[in-house]
């Protein structure tokens, strides 16, 4: 995945998650919903281990056994979820339907790969929603 598209994803993933946000609002009310919220993420990060290499064997090569490029994300937001789709050079797509704790857990671990790149990224957003529907990032370096 190339520098702007990691970026570009970061974005599609904050949008998602502030979709997911003001839904959920809507149910609850912004006070309570916030505090919901902020403890989900605080939750789902406190349970993320992103030191650990991943070790499991794939059970099954979908795309086969060879590299895949990516040409471009796209989000949807018309579904019940927000999806982000990733269309692939060889013209197949992988989807997948974005809630808010994938949304914090893949923004999280794009957000360390980042800044451990050498593309002059030195601190990036882990985006969160913030009251009002607004958005903020809580820098991680």
């Amino acid at each position: 995945m190339t520098r702007a598209n990691s970026l570009k994803m970061l974005n599609l993933l904050n949008q998602a998650m502030k979709v997911n946000w003001l839904a959920q609002k809507n149910d609850f009310g912004q006070p309570v919903m916030q505090a919901v919220m902020d403890f989900k993420r605080d939750a789902v990060l406190a349970e993320a281990d992103f030191s650990t290499a991943f070790a499991a064997e794939a059970v099954s090569l979908p795309l086969g056994d060879q590299p895949v490029l990516m040409a471009d994300l796209v989000l949807d937001l018309s579904q019940e979820l927000p999806t982000l789709t990733f269309q692939l050079t060889i013209g197949k797509n992988v989807s997948l339907s974005i809630d808010y704790e994938l949304g914090l857990m893949i923004g999280n671990l794009l957000s360390e790969v980042l800044c451990k790149t050498d593309w002059g990224i030195e601190a990036v957003g882990v985006y969160q929603i913030m009251p009002g529907g607004t958005t903020g990032a809580a820098m991680i370096h």
